[in-house]
């Protein structure tokens, strides 16, 4: 069963893709940070400052 060349669309598709989801982790992440409460941190996070 010959494999398909990939077409310019399938690698755009794909790169998009990926890209998309790149920046959803980092909106998760920031977003953590943003939203979490940190006051429930334990003491010595809070003792490194």
């Amino acid at each position: 069963m010959p494999v398909k060349p990939s077409t310019d669309l399938q690698k755009k598709r794909e790169f998009r893709r990926k890209t998309l989801t790149y920046f959803l982790i980092l909106l998760a992440i920031y977003l953590y940070f943003v939203l979490a409460d940190l006051s429930t941190a334990p003491a010595f996070v809070y003792s490194q400052f």
